[in-house]
């Protein structure tokens, strides 16, 4: 497996629909599921509605640059977003695949554009 990092956008939820999520944010999700679907076609059930925004370009890309277009493609929905906070999940995911220890660092902006959507921050390394 070669390196390679994604980011996406993650909303989950135990009183919104994954309908909900997508009309209270005006997004398009690329992925929604319902609590008790099974997740793609392993074995894990649900527990939440939620759905996913993937960023749409090279997983190849670092990890900076992926938040960045991730953001951008986000700014018009920040303040839907926001809004969801107090009754979902709200989470920004950054999954790395890597061969050697990266480095990470993420500049103010980033820390600033998490916080400004009311969102967590989640960082899943495995060092392949």
């Amino acid at each position: 497996m070669q390196d390679q990092s994604i980011v996406r956008l993650k909303i989950t939820s135990l009183k919104m629909t994954s309908g909900e999520i997508a009309s209270a944010t005006g997004i398009e999700f690329d992925r929604h599921w319902m609590a008790g679907e099974r997740r793609g076609p392993t074995a894990i059930i649900e527990r939440t509605n939620g759905a996913i925004l993937n960023v749409m370009s090279s997983e190849n890309l670092d990890i900076d640059v992926q938040l960045v277009q991730l953001f951008d493609r986000l700014r018009p929905h920040q303040a839907r977003i926001r809004n969801l906070s107090d009754t979902c999940d709200i989470e920004i995911s950054c999954v790395i695949y890597s061969s050697s220890r990266p480095a990470l660092h993420f500049s103010r902006d980033i820390i600033q554009s998490v916080s400004e959507l009311g969102a967590g921050l989640d960082i899943d390394l495995y060092v392949i």
